[in-house]
């Protein structure tokens, strides 16, 4: 039960049995402490856990291992904005108002285990994957095709929320990106894709 040789000794010294009905027994306040101690661990754990996948997530939507973000991410284990094992994004109520709020709340955060990340992982994998290679318009076709799925799912879809959303992030970026890991060159290779097939499928030039 995780307790300690001292805490072990502290029960069995105590009076086993309550000498009245009334009194309560003396092992119930340190098994109160001990669940106390459990719930500390628990939520220590989750932290790291947090973290962890943070730091992964970082690495695999980079493809490299940056040592500043790594530094970065792993600080945030002292952070004080943890709510039930994550750190949650939190958006300005000037800018957006309460139903975009709502809306933006359910994005899929980076470093928990939401299973959106991982398809979102994937996806920027082969995104980044076409940078490098002669342009492929039936790749390139099937890589927005599942973009737009994505941020439309994500969205709810409001494209002006979604366009308000990515105006926002490129405005509070400066020198480091707001997302670990997803760097300003893929932004705009994303970017680029996204005009050029919506021009393409309104019938422009």
């Amino acid at each position: 039960m995780d307790y300690t040789l001292d805490q072990i000794k502290h029960f069995f010294e105590s009076n086993l049995v309550s000498n009245t009905e009334e009194e309560e027994d003396p092992w119930i306040p340190l098994l109160h402490a001990q669940i106390d101690h459990a719930a500390m661990k628990i939520e220590e754990l989750r932290r790291k856990q947090f973290i962890t996948r943070s730091v992964l997530h970082t690495i695999q939507l980079s493809g490299k291992r940056t040592e500043d973000n790594v530094q970065q991410l792993i600080k945030n284990l002292d952070s004080p904005y943890f709510s039930d094992g994550v750190i949650p994004a939190s958006f300005p109520s000037d800018y957006f108002n309460e139903r975009e709020v709502e809306i933006l709340k359910q994005l899929p955060l980076l470093g928990s285990d939401d299973p959106r990340i991982e398809e979102a992982l994937i996806l920027l994998k082969k995104t980044r994957a076409l940078m490098n290679v002669p342009s492929d318009g039936s790749v390139e076709r099937e890589i927005v095709s599942r973009w737009r799925a994505c941020l439309a799912d994500w969205f709810k879809g409001d494209i002006d929320l979604q366009e308000k959303y990515f105006t926002f992030i490129d405005s509070i970026s400066g020198n480091q990106p707001a997302i670990f890991g997803l760097d300003e060159e893929l932004n705009r290779f994303i970017d680029d894709l996204m005009k050029k097939y919506k021009l393409e499928g309104s019938g422009a030039q």
